[in-house]
């Protein structure tokens, strides 16, 4: 499928969109204010490398000097966002607590890898292993990056664990500890 594009000011309905683009066959859709208003509220992007490369360009142009915060940064794609932050010139907080996959256990290893990653290649960053489910702890860890470079521009909120289990085997307190993680989580980074 192609990639598709929610042109600035069209929609604001990011949901409804990325519905409506999968009914119509996208393998991705994104929702961006970079792209220009060419008359339609879709746009098909066949050459998908050139429209990314060309949001990386803004994405590069409005990164400069910010500072980044991404959970669940010291593997998978929260990894990933930190690197390619680093990469734009943003200084990037990389926070995990480095637990299992299913959010027990911990250790700052993971985050300080990628810090060790991000520094390697000339980025600015620090490691940080505050649980996003503890509120005391993320402003903590807001504190500490604003306390070292100023603000806290950018947040990605990209923490998650996983309790695989059927809805009708999960306990309460593994599906309570979900939510806590991905959505009080997200809720208590943006705060």
């Amino acid at each position: 499928g192609d990639l598709f594009f929610a042109l600035k000011g069209e929609t604001t309905d990011g949901h409804g969109f990325v519905a409506e683009a999968m009914k119509r066959g996208a393998a991705a859709a994104v929702v961006s204010r970079e792209v220009e208003n060419a008359g339609g509220a879709l746009i098909r992007v066949p050459d998908t490398m050139k429209a990314l490369e060309g949001l990386g360009r803004a994405a590069r142009r409005r990164s400069k000097a910010r500072i980044a915060s991404v959970t669940g940064a010291g593997n998978g794609l929260g990894r990933a966002h930190a690197l390619g932050l680093a990469s734009r010139g943003a200084k990037v907080v990389v926070n995990d607590c480095g637990g299992a996959r299913d959010g027990t256990g911990g250790s700052l290893s993971p985050a300080e890898a990628v810090v060790e990653e991000i520094r390697k290649a000339g980025g600015t960053a620090m490691a940080d292993g505050a649980d996003v489910s503890n509120f005391e702890q993320v402003t903590a860890m807001v504190e500490r990056a604003t306390k070292e470079w100023g603000s806290v521009d950018i947040m990605c909120a990209n923490a998650g664990i996983l309790r695989d289990k059927s809805f009708g085997k999960m306990e309460v307190a593994d599906f309570q500890k979900v939510l806590d993680v991905h959505l009080v989580g997200t809720f208590y980074c943006c705060k």
